[in-house]
């Protein structure tokens, strides 16, 4: 049983298994609906390994792991032609596929029914109450009032039935023991992820000096397409940010530069600004001469007998950053592309790709994460109640000590007493074998055997599957066992043995 648990024990008792039922067909066919998975928690996870992960809004899924970007997973359903939305980190995993077994979620299902949880819990209680309930109707008679303190001790036990506190308290004490596996050997402290986020921002703005009465201002704004024979010169503006909730020191380099180019590859680029900057924030200028760029596109045209309308022109800006995050070293780069189109009569925004989302392409934002670890308490998961591995350690060193106590306070007059006397210890270890009667009824017509040892009696009685009589009269005890025709006799002179009173004697008698 112990072992099972080990293997077995789910993640709300501490163990480290949870039980996926799996319930679409985005992973089919190596995963079916109905099937129940089995995963297991690991300390990495690869690409490639089917893992269930908890999402905020959906709750448990079950993909497989495609690729991994810092502290978080890309997943895919194999039967799917996406790839989901939410990326989860380590923390979020619930573990790994360990067991498949098919079918098995619908046999489950059934118990979480009315009818199967109550045929369970019914089933669970029989159990239960045929386990630790006795028969009433057997009760040991009161030994004298006299004798030692553990004779007082052993019958006082005796007449108020603290015997039958034996089974619940060794229970409360193997649990005791269970969590206290579990507590003590696990740390007390773990280290998760705690990553400083923060983010890249630029925005890209353009104007250039404008006819009004070609456009409803003296000048174009970003975002307007730009008429190259009536503008020589655009101005281009750049600002960057850099923002989190952390402490930083930061410097860096920039350098913004202008691609022209073709579908075919070819392409030439010019850097219109370079600088080093310090701080969280900057703005860099520049200015891109039309003209200059249409007279070099029609000399390469002329020089290769290239004919091309149109030409795609792109700012690019290229930018390292270095310093510190709350204290902890920061490298990192951030780069992106404003792009145009420019044909034989304007320069406008090129349209951006389905591939790029919601990004725009005017101000680009990018996250990013320093890693660093946060050291906190360890926990168990019980029955729903989060303990952390202190209080558990403590509830089980508690509740293990106080069982403990308790079963040593009933157990210890029994033992003593049994220790002191023979037939006292042979009631404590062979009680399940014994039926006490006032007279041994068997006539003489029987083949009576003497035996040796209640050891040897024992042995007959197991082999046979019948119970030994003991009869006491002072301090002489006879057992005896019938088999058929035949009767197997001990008799015993304890005199450390506890007697009946002479009330129970006169009682005897009378009945």
């Amino acid at each position: 049983m112990a072992a099972l648990w080990v293997l077995f024990a789910p993640v709300q008792f501490g163990g480290s298994v949870s039980y996926v039922i799996v319930a679409g067909a985005s992973m089919e066919p190596a995963l079916n609906q109905g099937d129940l998975v089995i995963t297991r928690h690991a300390r990495t996870y690869d690409v490639g390994d089917i893992t269930a992960y908890a999402h905020p809004n959906v709750g448990p899924v079950i993909h497989r792991i495609i690729d991994r970007q810092g502290p978080y997973y890309t997943l895919q359903g194999d039967n799917n032609d996406w790839i989901d939305s939410y990326e989860p980190v380590d923390a979020e995993i619930l573990g790994k596929s360990w067991l498949h077994i098919p079918g098995a979620a619908q046999k489950l299902l059934w118990l979480r029914k009315p009818l199967g949880l109550t045929l369970l819990s019914l089933s669970i209680g029989i159990m239960f109450l045929t386990t630790i309930t006795k028969d009433n109707e057997r009760q040991e008679k009161p030994g004298r009032q006299d004798g030692d303190m553990f004779t007082k001790l052993y019958r006082k036990t005796q007449s108020l039935r603290l015997g039958e506190w034996i089974f619940p308290l060794g229970i409360l004490l193997f649990a005791a023991i269970l969590l206290g596996a579990f507590a003590f050997t696990r740390p007390e402290f773990q280290s998760i992820p705690n990553d400083i986020q923060y983010d890249h921002s630029g925005y890209f703005a353009y104007s250039a000096a404008a006819a009004p009465s070609l456009y409803s201002t003296d000048e174009i704004r970003t975002g307007e397409a730009i008429f190259h024979e009536l503008v020589d010169t655009i101005r281009i503006t750049y600002d960057y940010t850099f923002d989190s909730e952390a402490t930083s020191q930061l410097s860096g380099y920039s350098q913004l530069s202008l691609r022209v180019s073709e579908p075919n590859g070819w392409y030439r680029e010019y850097v219109l600004d370079d600088k080093e900057f310090a701080g969280t924030s900057f703005t860099t200028e520049a200015a891109v001469d039309l003209e200059q760029i249409k007279r070099y596109l029609g000399w390469v045209q002329t020089e290769t007998g290239l004919e091309r309308r149109i030409f795609d022109l792109d700012l690019i800006m290229d930018m390292q950053v270095a310093g510190t995050l709350d204290g902890l070293p920061l490298n990192d780069s951030f780069s992106n592309t404003l792009s145009f189109k420019l044909d034989e009569l304007q320069l406008f925004l090129a349209e951006r790709s389905p591939l790029e989302g919601g990004q725009d392409p005017l101000h680009p934002v990018r996250m990013g994460f320093l890693e660093r670890q946060r050291v906190i308490d360890n926990s168990l998961q019980i029955l729903g109640l989060s303990l952390t591995i202190r209080q558990a350690r403590q509830v089980a060193l508690i509740v293990g000590g106080v069982s403990l106590a308790l079963i040593a306070l009933i157990m210890t007059p029994a033992l003593a007493v049994s220790l002191r006397s023979e037939s006292e210890r042979i009631k404590l270890v062979h009680a399940e074998r014994l039926l006490e009667v006032d007279d041994i009824p068997f006539n003489g017509d029987l083949e009576w055997i003497q035996v040796a040892n209640i050891e040897d009696l024992i042995k007959l009685a197991e082999s046979t599957g019948g119970l030994i009589l003991h009869m006491r009269a002072g301090h002489e005890h006879t057992y005896v066992l019938k088999d058929g025709s035949t009767a197997y006799r001990l008799d015993l002179h304890d005199p450390n043995g506890t007697v009946l009173s002479d009330l129970e004697e006169d009682e005897s008698e009378y009945d």
